[in-house]
Parts: C-alpha cells; sequence; structure tokens
C-alpha cells in the first residue's frame, strides 16, 4: 500500500525541482519531511490513487535521488534506461514481471550495445525498482531475481613514471601545469576540480577540501610541485572569481570538466602520450600511492572511495609488485 505521507512528500519535490537550486531543495525536503511527521496525510478517495504507468514515478525516483546527492549525469542515466524500459513494456508498475526486464536486457544487447553496458543498465533499472518497492509503489522489485551479466574487464593502465615527466614538460602555462600538477597529487576526480574556490586551499597545511561526487566533502592533500604551480598560477591569472580554475579572457568564468578535459587532452598530445584524461591521472595517483607503500585503506580515503572494493580494482600493480619480489628474492 502507497505511503500517502511519502507520496505527498515526492510530489511535492517533483513540483519545485527547477524551481529553486539544489541547496534550497534538500532544506525545504528536509523542513517538509519534519513537519509533516506530526501529521496524518490520506488519498482524497474521490481521485485515483494509483497511477496507470510508472512514468509519473519515475520523475518521483529522479527527484528523490537528486536530494540524495546523484549527479546530473547520474541522473540522466536513471531516467534514459528506465524511460526507454517503460515506453518498450507497456505495462502498469506492478505487473512488470522479471521475463519483461530480460526481454529488454536481450533487446539491449541484440541492439549493439555491450556486456558491460546492458549490466549498467541493469543496475539502474535494479535502483528504480528497488525505490519503488520501498516506497510501495510496486510490492516487489523484478529485478531481484536478475543476476550480474558479466563481461570482460579491461585492465587501466596508469601512466608511467616517464610519461607522467612528459606530461609535465609538454604543460606550456601556468594554468596547465596548475591542472596537471592538482589532478596527480590530490587524485581527485575532474567534477572536483571544477568545484574547487580559493577558500578550499589551505597552502600552509598543504590541503585541499574537494566537493563532488555524491555532494560530499573531502579533505586530500597537495605535494610541493602541485603547491608551487597553484601559487604560480593564482599570481598569473586574471579576474576576481571565487573559483581556482577559470577561463583566461573575459569575463573570466569557472571553466568546465570539459574544457578541462580538452586542456589535458591537448598536453598530451604535445608529449606524444596516448589516452590520457583526468581519470587516468587519478588511476595514475592512486597506482603510485599503492606502489610506494601506502595502505590501501589510506588509498581509499585519499580517493574518495565509498567501498573498498572500489579502490582493489587498482591493487592489481601491486600482485606484480609481489611477482617482481619473488624473482628478484627467491630465484
Amino acid at each position: 500500500m502507497i505511503d500517502a505521507k511519502r507520496d505527498l512528500l515526492n510530489n511535492f519535490t517533483v513540483a519545485i525541482d527547477g524551481v529553486v537550486g539544489y541547496t534550497e531543495l534538500t532544506k525545504i525536503h528536509d523542513i517538509l519531511e519534519v513537519t509533516l511527521s506530526n501529521y496524518t496525510v490520506s488519498f482524497n478517495e474521490t481521485l485515483p490513487a494509483v497511477r496507470s504507468n510508472g512514468f509519473d514515478i519515475l520523475k518521483l525516483f529522479c527527484a528523490s535521488k537528486k536530494i540524495e546527492g546523484s549527479s546530473d549525469s547520474t541522473l540522466k542515466q536513471y531516467y534514459r534506461t528506465a524511460n526507454q524500459f517503460l515506453s518498450i513494456a507497456q505495462k502498469n508498475l506492478n505487473d512488470i514481471s522479471p521475463n519483461d526486464v530480460r526481454g529488454f536486457l536481450l533487446w539491449l544487447r541484440e541492439n549493439g550495445n555491450s556486456e558491460r553496458s546492458v549490466n549498467n543498465q541493469r543496475l539502474f533499472l535494479s535502483s528504480f525498482f528497488r525505490w519503488c518497492e520501498d516506497n510501495s509503489y510496486v510490492d516487489k522489485s523484478p529485478c531481484k531475481v536478475i543476476k550480474a551479466i558479466k563481461y570482460d574487464a579491461i585492465d587501466k593502465e596508469p601512466l608511467s613514471e616517464l610519461e607522467l615527466e612528459l606530461l609535465r614538460k609538454s604543460c606550456k602555462t601556468a594554468r596547465e601545469t596548475a591542472i596537471l600538477e592538482t589532478l596527480y597529487s590530490t587524485g581527485c576526480r575532474v567534477s572536483e576540480l571544477v568545484n574547487l574556490k580559493l577558500i578550499d586551499i589551505d597552502f600552509n597545511n598543504k590541503e585541499v577540501h574537494l566537493f563532488g561526487k555524491g555532494k560530499k566533502h573531502r579533505t586530500s592533500y597537495l605535494n610541493a610541485k602541485a603547491c608551487i604551480a597553484l601559487q604560480d598560477y593564482l599570481i598569473s591569472r586574471k579576474g576576481n572569481s571565487d573559483f581556482i580554475f577559470i577561463s583566461d579572457n573575459k569575463p573570466y568564468n569557472p571553466i568546465g570538466k570539459y574544457t578541462i578535459e580538452v586542456i589535458v587532452r591537448n598536453i598530451a598530445d604535445r608529449a606524444g602520450v596516448k589516452d590520457v584524461h583526468p581519470h587516468r591521472i587519478r588511476h595514475t595517483t592512486a597506482t603510485m600511492a599503492l606502489n610506494k607503500g601506502m595502505p590501501i585503506e589510506q588509498v581509499k580515503e585519499l580517493l574518495g572511495h565509498e567501498s573498498i572494493d572500489t579502490t582493489l580494482i587498482y591493487a592489481k600493480t601491486l600482485s606484480e609488485n609481489v611477482k617482481y619480489s619473488n624473482a628478484k628474492y627467491l630465484s
């Protein structure tokens, strides 16, 4: 049975989403949730209480995930996958079966999607239907019995020390150097880099306060090269923006993720190093930290991973070190 109070809160959130910003949306949501706890809410029996399809509920789901801190890109993926599935299924939510989900996943595979892509879309659907079950929009998620789709994971190769030095040598401007050194020293995501403000940098303690994925804050650290590169850039840049990385020309607005990616790609092209992007630099930070003996628990905190399982992706290098040491010391 659908909780009328929760349904009211969800619908209200959808109604004001886009009217106010994220910060205001979360505050209003929390205030309304506390206020409603003192009231009994019931459906108007003269109006239909159950929706005929899942499209309206999908909007409620996306609004709920936004409140929880999901990024815009993640929300688009949730919406695109679930909307496509609902359009094909053409059923009420409670009538959807596991076979409907299996048929959709098979259709995706037959239309050129890789196993990895299909599995990701399975995860998006699973998250949607789990939320529907938790909020009493369905009796049971049809995705519960759908097993993960196996795929061959492609190992992500970090930059070598030589490649990193080639990138450093190929930076032409103070901004390029600051971007490269900050990415490497902090292991930050590109979304965290573009959100970086002057107030977030503590040069005395060599700390940087990051805000990014999941709307979460964390602290990372600046090595000597990153400190010098940032200070040189801040002295040379024009404009009075509170953001660290801004455009070179008026009105000196903050630069976005795409611009950062282009800057990194341009540095790599000059250096003759292939397939370089901000996330590969982050991968390099983790790998080099592990190689030099940083405990994996500390690497997890450095990267801002919620689960150490995610950090273990980088542990391949550790096993290679063990193999090398075995050959060196036990031959």
